[in-house]
């Protein structure tokens, strides 16, 4: 009988250990509400684009299937609708591969899906890009064309109201660069984005009922604005695991 109850000891240690270790690896991979993480990678659905990175430009349209930035997100929902909250130094400039023709005019471009290589040039005074649903401790994402630039990005609801005072300030270091892009007009510059969570907004009030950004600089050049998420499976491994650990401790009282 005593063999039997450290056999059975023992088996709980492992079995304990090993929703431990479950719950770790889950953790590492979901959602980290950390502070703004540059895009380091990304993949997109265009066979052709092998790696982009820093030495073979893109040419053709195509879309993002996942991006890198501490972690690497799969589930990536493009902004629904955007509008400009004032003409700023919005040209209409389009921003587009060279083996490409035009894309629709206007901020279509940017929320056309999740066609990181189409965009407007220069939204200035700010532009609100909607979701279409509510965000709160979301993490977000957006790339930017050639660059860098410093951006101030604001919470918005459903209207496009601002959310209290809240704000958050990207910086010029926080835009990595991924990957370059040959434009129609000229030249090789690179695409560089980041990812963060809406609960690094900083002010007072409550932040919630997040539906949207709005996104301010006169020198953005915005391709994509989305929501990220880790593959589903990756949060089942962390449910699991802390599901595992709770048994277990719960039979060891």
């Amino acid at each position: 009988m005593r063999f039997l109850q450290e056999t059975d000891q023992r088996m709980r240690k492992r079995l304990l250990s090993l929703g431990v270790a479950i719950l770790a690896v889950g953790f590492l991979t979901a959602p980290v509400g950390a502070a703004i993480i540059g895009i380091t990678a990304a993949t997109w659905d265009d066979p052709s684009v092998v790696n982009p990175g820093l030495a073979n430009p893109i040419v053709n349209h195509t879309n993002l299937t996942s991006i890198t930035a501490g972690t690497t997100y799969s589930v990536l929902t493009a902004a629904t609708s955007a509008a400009t909250v004032d003409s700023g130094s919005l040209g209409g400039t389009l921003l587009y591969p060279v083996n490409e023709s035009a894309p629709t005019d206007g901020l279509a471009a940017v929320t056309d899906g999740l066609n990181a290589t189409t965009g407007v040039a220069n939204i200035g005074d700010g532009v609100n890009f909607f979701f279409g649903q509510n965000v709160d401790g979301a993490n977000l994402f957006f790339v930017d064309y050639g660059g860098p630039d410093a951006t101030l990005v604001r919470p918005i609801d459903g209207t496009g109201a601002l959310i209290g005072d809240f704000t958050l300030n990207t910086a010029v270091a926080d835009l990595t660069q991924f990957a370059i892009m040959n434009r129609a007009n000229g030249g090789t510059d690179p695409l560089r984005g980041l990812v963060f969570n809406t609960s690094d907004f900083s002010g007072s009030g409550v932040l919630s009922g997040v539906e949207g950004i709005r996104l301010a600089a006169s020198g953005f050049d915005p391709m994509v604005v989305g929501i990220a998420a880790p593959e589903p499976g990756s949060l089942a491994l962390v449910f699991i695991g802390a599901c595992g650990v709770a048994l277990l401790r719960r039979r060891a009282s």
